[in-house]
């Protein structure tokens, strides 16, 4: 189910509301959001200014770790610090912060960015990419069920921002105090520990699967 998902059927039963997934293209969010085709978007989505611009965010609900560099192994001792990825094509999930670390952080990388981490990580199997910047938590799965693979030590703290819910520009609905006062209950109940120990449990089995 996930944590995005668990978090959001709370919000909706708290609010008395029926809870319906729709799956989207990430990069096509605040789109579909905006033209009023769903009424939240919870999708381990941090903020950025020009997502601010663009909608409404809630309080934060979860701190992943700091994103992290992945690269073949046996190649990541030739990364010291960003700089260093210049020449260098570089992967991330389009349309989130690990993008913008590539193109605003990464002077002289080649980005190349995909809806689908999946496909990230088969560019890099197949040498179509020289490294990743992915989330912490979704870099460490790939890492431990595949020894091919390596992190680069370069210290990421710097980007860790908090997943926050999103809703339309301004609010229109006014959703906000109430997925805000969910955030708050789910984080001192102990509820949202329960989502995340799922959550991880979910992201193994479907890693071994």
């Amino acid at each position: 189910m996930g944590l995005d998902v668990a978090l959001g059927r709370q919000i909706a039963e708290d609010m008395g509301l029926e809870f319906e997934v729709i799956h989207m293209d990430f990069d096509n969010l605040f789109q579909l959001l905006n033209q009023g085709r769903c009424d939240m978007v919870i999708a381990a989505m941090e903020y950025n200014e020009e997502r601010g611009e663009n909608g409404g965010y809630s309080d934060g609900y979860y701190s992943d770790i700091p994103p992290k560099i992945i690269v073949k192994a046996g190649t990541e001792d030739q990364y010291t610090s960003l700089e260093d990825f210049d020449g260098k094509v570089v992967g991330a999930q389009m349309a989130t912060t690990k993008a913008d670390i590539v193109t605003n952080d990464m002077p002289g990388a080649t980005p190349s960015f995909m809806s689908s981490v999946i496909d990230l990580m088969n560019n890099l199997v197949y040498d179509k990419c020289d490294a990743l910047v992915l989330d912490g938590a979704v870099a460490d799965e790939y890492l431990e069920s595949n020894p091919d693979l390596a992190a680069v030590d370069i210290d990421m703290s710097g980007y860790v921002e908090p997943y926050r819910v999103w809703v339309a520009k301004d609010d229109p609905n006014n959703l906000l105090p109430s997925i805000n006062e969910t955030i708050a209950k789910v984080l001192e109940d102990g509820s949202m520990d329960a989502f995340i120990a799922e959550a991880q449990e979910q992201s193994a089995q479907a890693l071994e699967g």
